[in-house]
């Protein structure tokens, strides 16, 4: 069996700078991950806090398609 992984581009729309993620209670820019991903880093002694914007993945999905 051989697996075959497919690439794609998160949200092509988003400007290259990124956008501005809109506050909500409990998970504003700067508070710690929770949940799965939260424990994950903990676990591996990593402190992940929520990022202020939603960024452009074009340069991440580039890399992933040159790295074939």
């Amino acid at each position: 069996m051989q697996i075959d992984y497919k690439s794609f581009y998160l949200r092509p729309d988003t400007p290259e700078e990124g956008i501005i993620r809109k506050p909500k209670e409990g998970s504003e820019p700067g508070t710690l991950l929770t949940g799965r991903l939260g424990e994950a880093a903990t676990e591996a002694g990593l402190t992940m806090r929520r990022a202020p914007i939603t960024p452009n993945t074009r340069l991440a999905f580039e890399a992933s398609e040159f790295a074939k």
